[in-house]
């Protein structure tokens, strides 16, 4: 039997209550309204408090997580394991069907650098706790003071701010302001969270701070103004002006950042404040000011209030909601910026369960949560009819990341090929991401590079510069210099299941297609058209339609080529017949493998190759054995191929390249053998870091010499992995196409944008 442990894990934070009466009560909280709060014990059994009852609820240092599951585990396998027990709780057709939701995060080639921005001895320590006052600790935020060049604040969690002098004699830094005794930083994420400069800080020298308290038992997220002195070397020392006062429910999802727009108004996002799953629909209540974004005039008072209403904030004269409010249905907007190009609001968005999620914000929209998570219905317990539901530009699975971190669009000036994209990460895998988007539709998303540390916050200087803040008192900046933001590629596939041949765009858009059943193999030839097999034939289309070549046969047919002569060659399966054929489809040349009348059935062939020097290429799939036949169809080499091999490619170097099926469980694999026989390079089906090889039935290798696969799932289409994989020598994944939306099982690829003559020898393929 699994104990109760005293690591956190998220979601399963034990809440303890307090009442006037002494009595004590511990639990997950499960409900909360605004007359009582219910908790669910290590028993399972339910209490509900009133809340004139409480007089202090907390969060303890105990979980409900069973003791030794989490540290039993490494991250990236609790995250696998954690994405295994939600689907097992309901359908997650996400992980399937969405292009915004990718399976696979592909790598780029050369990652970008992440500078230390301070010499080691100078990282920030964490902020040391009242005595009677027990808090979470830890980087949260950076930035540069307007009108500073090398001068910059960093805030910890707890409420210590500090001060950075960057100059050519060196660099220091300083307490700017201990806000420690102000601030409330229990476990998790409460204390100091969000840090704003005035659009006129040069004339005004304010800031704004957004934190939690703890008064009279109960939490509470504040928003502060407060003074630089005159000198700008620390804080004024005055008191913190209060402009607004947000009652918790729960002691998690209060949002963490606050900032200014390009219209001078201060935006702040609130999370819904806990318990999971948001039983009472903060995120979709117009009365509330939780799960939404704020926007606030900061210089203005309204009556009653310390700030005003802007004029044209979608709610300002709706009697049934907070004039407050911008945008709504957010469950956690931990962190939030503004494209400096273009005025759009990005935010990153914790989920529950399936991911977390990377948003454009506009007025007045609804972003879904509770009643959707990313692409997928959630619940329809808060659903309205008639409301509009945004959708993300992306969303990410557990496996990937737990804790979203939102950043900005890069606008810099090194590194060209990354102008525009928006750069965010996760803390808990620390990974860096980047994406491009066009009309708030994924086009790519790369992985960056790795922090550190565990990462909180991201910046952004005056000229543009991004920096990487790391929770255990580092900043880097990201050096774009020597990296290259890769997009996708154009390509020509197959779509086996769905019956048809098509040509994608490099953001994966499917831009031209034709009707091809039981396609197992195509050419992408240098003047447009294609050529491909369909079942027990072989075509060649032209890009208006038009067929200028086709053969029929009785017998299955996986491999065609166009020969140099103009010949089309052609592997007849069940016949155990090589042909070339004349582009009037006369037979000019065959070859025999079988005895005439033989039927060698489905499995005997699949890929092969007329090679340059005459000599033919074929992977016997059934017999598991690529073997090499001379001109006249007799055995000169024999290359054993456990599993099945499917494709085969002969190299200009002499090596042979062979993709294998699935004839042995989790076999599915592709390898290079030399010319000896010798395995040179092999990738087996769990060698690629949350990918399975399913059935590996089409092969590219690129000048590069990168290797690109067609990952054909067969009638499995919904287990979720990519269709296409681009990999490096060293077996990193550098792009992937797994869009279920544009193809089912893609059974053959070649790439548009690599160079060579398919019809010379010029494409490996």
């Amino acid at each position: 039997m699994l104990r109760p442990s005293a690591t956190i894990a998220v979601g399963y934070a034990t809440t303890v209550v307090t009442t006037r009466a002494a009595a004590e009560h511990q639990g997950v909280l499960k409900q909360a309204t605004d007359d009582w709060i219910e908790l669910a014990g290590a028993d399972s059994q339910r209490v509900r408090i009133p809340r004139r009852d409480i007089e202090s609820q907390v969060g303890s240092d105990v979980s409900l997580m069973p003791e030794g599951l989490q540290s039993g585990l490494s991250m990236p396998e609790f995250a696998d394991l954690i994405e295994y027990l939600v689907t097992l709780k309901q359908p997650d057709t996400a992980r399937t069907s969405h292009r915004g939701m990718p399976g696979t995060i592909p790598q780029l080639t050369r990652p970008v650098v992440l500078r230390p921005f301070l010499a080691a001895e100078l990282r920030f320590p964490a902020a040391k706790a009242p005595p009677t006052q027990h808090v979470q600790s830890g980087l949260v935020w950076f930035g540069q003071i307007p009108g500073r060049p090398g001068a910059y604040l960093a805030a910890d969690q707890a409420g210590l701010v500090w001060r950075i002098e960057k100059t050519e004699a060196g660099e220091r830094t300083t307490v700017f302001a201990d806000l420690t005794t102000d601030v409330f930083s229990a476990r998790g994420p409460n204390g100091l969270l969000g840090v704003a400069f005035h659009p006129r800080f040069r004339d005004n020298r304010k800031y704004y701070l957004k934190h939690q308290v703890l008064e009279a038992g109960h939490i509470a997220t504040v928003l502060v103004e407060r003074q630089f002195a005159p000198d700008l070397a620390t804080d004024s020392g005055q008191p913190s002006r209060r402009l607004l006062t947000i009652p918790a429910v729960a002691e998690h999802h209060n949002g963490g950042c606050i900032q200014f727009g390009p219209d001078g108004f201060l935006y702040l996002g609130m999370g819904d404040s806990a318990p999971n799953h948001d039983p009472q629909g903060h995120g979709q209540d117009l009365r509330r000011l939780l799960g939404k974004m704020l926007r606030i005039d900061v210089d203005h008072r309204d009556a009653g209030l310390a700030y005003a209403i802007p004029p044209d904030n979608p709610f300002r004269d709706h009697a049934e909601a907070r004039p407050e409010i911008w945008a709504w249905g957010l469950r956690e907007p931990w962190r939030f910026a503004f494209d400096r190009a273009t005025g759009d609001l990005w935010v990153g968005d914790l989920g529950q369960e399936r991911g977390d999620e990377v948003s454009i914000v506009r007025r007045g929209e609804n972003h879904g949560w509770n009643v959707y998570e990313g692409f997928e219905v959630f619940s329809r317990e808060h659903r309205k009819e008639g409301v509009v539901y945004v959708p993300p530009v992306f969303a990410t699975r557990r496996k990937q990341g737990t804790t979203m971190v939102g950043g900005f669009v890069y606008r810099g000036k090194p590194g060209p090929s990354f102008r525009g994209v928006y750069v965010f990460g996760d803390y808990t895998s620390k990974r860096i991401w980047g994406l491009t988007q066009t009309d708030r539709s994924l086009d790519t998303v790369r992985e960056l590079a790795t922090s550190p540390q565990a990462i909180t916050a991201f910046a952004e200087d005056e000229v543009g510069n991004l920096y990487a803040v790391g929770q255990a008192g580092m900043v880097y900046r990201l050096e774009f210099d020597d990296a290259r933001f890769e997009g996708g590629h154009g390509f020509a596939g197959a779509d086996y299941s769905r019956g048809k041949v098509f040509v994608a765009d490099a953001r994966g858009r499917v831009t031209w297609e034709y009707p091809a059943p039981a396609c197992d193999e195509l050419w992408a030839l240098p003047g447009g058209n294609l050529l491909f097999t369909t079942g027990h034939g072989v075509k060649e289309v032209t890009t208006d339609g038009k067929v200028v070549f086709r053969y029929e046969s009785k017998s299955e047919i996986y491999a065609c080529q166009r020969l140099p002569d103009g010949n089309t060659f052609v592997g007849e399966c069940n016949a155990g017949r090589l042909l070339e054929l004349t582009p009037s489809g006369a037979i000019a040349k065959e070859i025999r493998l079988l005895p005439e009348g033989t039927d060698g059935g489905h499995l005997y062939m699949r890929n092969a190759r007329r090679l340059p020097d005459g000599h033919y290429l074929v992977a016997h799939y059934g017999a598991q054995v690529v073997r090499e036949y001379d001109a006249h169809g007799k055995t000169v080499r024999e290359i054993p191929a456990a599993s099945g091999p499917h494709s085969v490619v002969r190299l200009p170097d002499g090596h042979t390249l062979v993709a294998c099926g699935d004839l042995v469980k989790d076999g599915a694999r592709v390898f290079e053998v030399d010319a000896a026989g010798k395995t040179v390079w092999e990738i087996g089906s769990r060698d690629l870091p949350g990918i399975r090889l399913k059935v590996m039935t089409g092969l590219q290798r690129l000048p590069n010499g990168n290797t690109v696969l067609s990952n054909w799932q067969g009638h499995e289409s919904t287990r979720g992995e990519p269709h296409a994989i681009e990999v490096t020598p060293d077996k990193r994944v550098v792009w992937v196409f797994d869009d279920r939306e544009a193809a089912d099982t893609v059974s053959s690829i070649q790439l548009l944008d690599v160079p060579g003559d398919a019809t010379r020898g010029g494409i490996w393929h």
